[in-house]
């Protein structure tokens, strides 16, 4: 029997109910790892890199179909639905391991957004209140924003009860992100080390160090 606090819901197949849907999925599966994928390739070289997109794209695609029979043998559409099929310790850790993917992909987007504000408040003058310095990441006014920000616009979207309200910010989502992919790979490729006047050196194919195995989470 179903916990009484699941309210279930009659999905809604409609054109634009399911283009919302694939939105919500598409930029949930990109997100904050689209943008690591230049910093990535740079520590693990474009071979090993692309060899490590696919083994995560298997894995991804993997988890999606049992995740899908799931739904339709169990006739639910969210992980509290599927949780109370299950018995309660499985249920424990799947609540746990969500709870965790998701502080993390907080986290990520957090420094994302901290970055971002980093840049803008640099541009608007010097100093620790602008551009910060060694004793700390993110200048003052970037920290102000970023609370602004979040206190504003992060905290009121997550507390939407369902996913269906965030079809709009998912499509500015990914309008964002297929514009700053635009912007990678129309750039010219920059050197930080080459000497000036000099052109980028060839990208490396193979690259295993301590700084490759940090990028691969």
């Amino acid at each position: 029997r179903l916990p009484k606090f699941i309210h279930y819901e009659v999905p809604n197949t409609t054109f634009f109910a399911l283009a919302g849907t694939t939105l919500n999925l598409l930029n949930a599966t990109t997100g904050p790892g689209l943008l690591a994928l230049p910093l990535a390739y740079a520590r693990c070289g474009w071979l090993l890199g692309t060899l490590l997109l696919l083994a995560v794209f298997a894995l991804n695609h993997a988890a999606l179909l049992l995740l899908l029979r799931a739904c339709l043998s169990t006739r639910e559409h969210s992980y509290i639905g599927l949780c109370a099929h299950m018995p309660p310790l499985i249920a424990s850790l799947v609540d746990w391991a969500s709870l965790l993917f998701f502080f993390g992909s907080s986290v990520s987007y957090l420094v994302l957004i901290g970055d971002a504000f980093n840049l803008v408040s640099a541009s608007l003058g010097s100093g620790p209140i602008y551009e910060g310095g060694e004793w700390m990441h993110y200048s003052v006014l970037a920290l102000l924003l970023l609370v602004a920000f979040t206190g504003c616009c992060l905290a009121p979207l997550s507390m939407l009860r369902s996913m269906d309200s965030l079809q709009i910010t998912s499509t500015i989502g990914i309008f964002c992100l297929m514009y700053a992919v635009g912007v990678i790979v129309v750039s010219p490729a920059v050197d930080a080390e080459a000497p000036p006047g000099t052109s980028a050196a060839d990208p490396r194919a193979f690259s295993l160090s301590s700084e490759s195995l940090l990028s691969l989470p």
